[in-house]
């Protein structure tokens, strides 16, 4: 009797912790940056963006963007509803319908950022996203 309520509890304790170390291994990623928003407004495999990055740190997408008060983390995290995975073997950013823009692998941040704003506002609806950002910007 007591050899089964033992079992039980392993049983429960593994049920109830191991959904708790699943989200913390995935959110424990020092690699993967997700994005600071998504779009739930589309019906998408996926309601966000992911960059893909040989730049090794995310730190290098702390630089402001151009002459606005906005890094370019934000810009791509927030503005463009895009995850940002480091220390990838190239630069490839894959959209919301799982398609894949490649991008040259030796662009700095500015560069890779400007590319991703640039392909983001030749889509459908990133379009939109950019025309967003653009007039609370400034930037052309």
């Amino acid at each position: 009797m007591i050899h089964i309520k033992n079992n039980l509890f392993i049983i429960n304790f593994l049920i109830i912790l191991f959904p708790c170390l699943m989200t913390g291994q995935i959110n424990n990623n020092k690699l993967f940056f997700d994005a600071l928003k998504v779009r739930n407004d589309l019906n998408f495999k996926s309601n966000k963006r992911i960059l893909y990055t040989n730049i090794q740190k995310i730190d290098s997408f702390d630089q402001k963007y151009k002459k606005t008060n906005l890094t370019l983390n934000f810009i791509i995290r927030n503005k463009l509803h895009t995850a940002i995975f480091i220390n990838q073997k190239k630069n490839y950013l894959k959209s919301m319908d799982g398609s894949i823009i490649n991008f040259s692998n030796n662009l700095d941040a500015k560069q890779l950022t400007d590319h991703v704003i640039k392909t983001i506002g030749k889509m459908v609806y990133g379009s939109e996203e950019v025309k967003r950002l653009r007039k609370k910007t400034s930037v052309p």
